[in-house]
């Protein structure tokens, strides 16, 4: 490799690196809010096929309602909590549609994990 090729590498990479790290020092929290609500969107639409496979009940429709709209409330809070909040619920709703069978225990039990994260109106 000639020295010039090298040295234009060299600056170019630098140049790369350093606009990187100003874009994300600030404009960070945009590239958070932007990639917050494309995971929830993932993981609604994951778990929303993977209740295809559930037998139909009113309890199955209810469990999708109530994903929904727990979603819909994470999303005004911090990125990282929110994260936290939304693995530890859809972990446990996977766990209850994992028998392919949605019963009121399954739908009760995710409501107790969903009413855990959510914050009392003086909060």
């Amino acid at each position: 490799m000639k020295k010039g090729c090298f040295i234009s590498a060299v600056v170019i990479f630098t140049l790369v690196v350093i606009t990187v790290v100003y874009l994300f020092k600030t404009k960070g929290n945009f590239l958070k809010e932007y990639g917050k609500t494309r995971i929830f969107n993932i993981a609604v639409n994951n778990f929303d096929d993977k209740l295809k496979n559930v037998e139909p009940s009113l309890y199955k429709d209810s469990l999708k309602i109530a994903l929904h709209n727990f979603v819909g409330k994470i999303e005004q809070i911090p990125f990282d909590s929110a994260m936290e909040q939304l693995q530890s619920v859809m972990n446990e709703a996977a766990f209850f549609v994992h028998d392919g069978k949605v019963d009121s225990v399954d739908f009760n039990e995710l409501k107790k994990v969903i009413k855990r994260y959510e914050r009392s109106k003086k909060n």
